[in-house]
């Protein structure tokens, strides 16, 4: 694959739920979002973060009853 060639492609992805997080998954070509609540594995994976950044989740909390998250994210950046 060469560099900046499109993969996949989302259209249209809609929030559907009112969750701290969304799940991007790529089907051949294309990008499906489902909204969800974090569970423990979710812990050390690559998170989206506004402007284009992304950075990995590292700890959180367990929610009960869907009401609150906390997350401590790490970030790094390399020229």
């Amino acid at each position: 694959m060469e560099s900046g060639q499109i993969v996949a492609q989302g259209i249209d992805l809609k929030v559907t739920a009112e969750t701290p997080m969304a799940r991007l998954t790529r089907h051949g070509y294309k990008i499906e979002r489902v909204d969800v609540w974090p569970v423990a594995m979710d812990i050390g994976k690559p998170v989206l973060l506004p402007a284009a950044r992304s950075g990995y989740s590292c700890t959180g909390g367990t929610p009960t009853i869907h009401s609150e998250w906390r997350w401590q994210i790490e970030l790094y950046n390399h020229r």
